[in-house]
């Protein structure tokens, strides 16, 4: 909710919003296939 509403307060730098979004979007996947090999691993 909050980040929708930041990224539209924020539209004139939308490319720094639009990036950090998909940076974090990114690590949390990177997260989560940790997390994964883990469990797969031991």
């Amino acid at each position: 909710m909050t980040l929708n509403t930041s990224a539209i307060a924020d539209n004139k730098e939308g490319p720094k919003t639009i990036g950090a979004f998909f940076y974090f979007r990114f690590l949390k996947f990177y997260y989560y296939l940790i997390i994964i090999g883990k469990v797969a691993l031991f």
